[in-house]
């Protein structure tokens, strides 16, 4: 706050887009918030944090995380912008890779991967097929990995 002769109507979050003329109260020396500032609940507050985004009181530049997928951002122009977070395709593994799916540890979004070589080599070699003539094999991996 500063001491000087302003307006006999203090700047508010309530009133500051008033006109200074629109007061009835004569001019006063007194304490007043600095140039760009208004009072908010007796404190001096900037006057964007006047107005909020949001039923939440979100204020202009306040960012929050909505869930773990989703994070939520206040803008200048007091519009909610969210963005959702994309998620990773799992990577490719070796063929003497095995993929892991790690579940997801609280409040994080993603799913993880890991490729392991060592739980293949637990794996029974597959048993010789004896294939009718012009058939194909084809190698079925079970859900162990195997």
């Amino acid at each position: 706050m500063e001491l000087r002769c302003d307006s006999g109507c203090p700047k508010t979050c309530a009133n500051y887009r008033t006109p200074a003329e629109v007061c009835p109260l004569s001019p006063s020396y007194s304490c007043f918030c600095k140039n760009g500032f208004v009072l908010k609940n007796g404190e001096c507050v900037a006057i964007k944090n006047c107005e909020a985004c949001d039923e939440q009181g979100h204020l202009i530049g306040d960012s929050w995380q909505v869930s773990p997928c989703e994070t939520c951002e206040c803008g200048e122009n007091l519009k909610v912008r969210c963005t959702s977070i994309l998620c990773p395709a799992p990577p490719t593994c070796r063929n003497d890779e095995k993929l892991i799916h790690l579940p997801r540890s609280n409040g994080t979004c993603c799913d993880a991967y890991l490729c392991d070589a060592n739980l293949l080599s637990s794996c029974k070699p597959p048993s010789p097929v004896a294939c009718q003539p012009g058939a194909v094999s084809k190698l079925k991996t079970n859900d162990d990995g195997c």
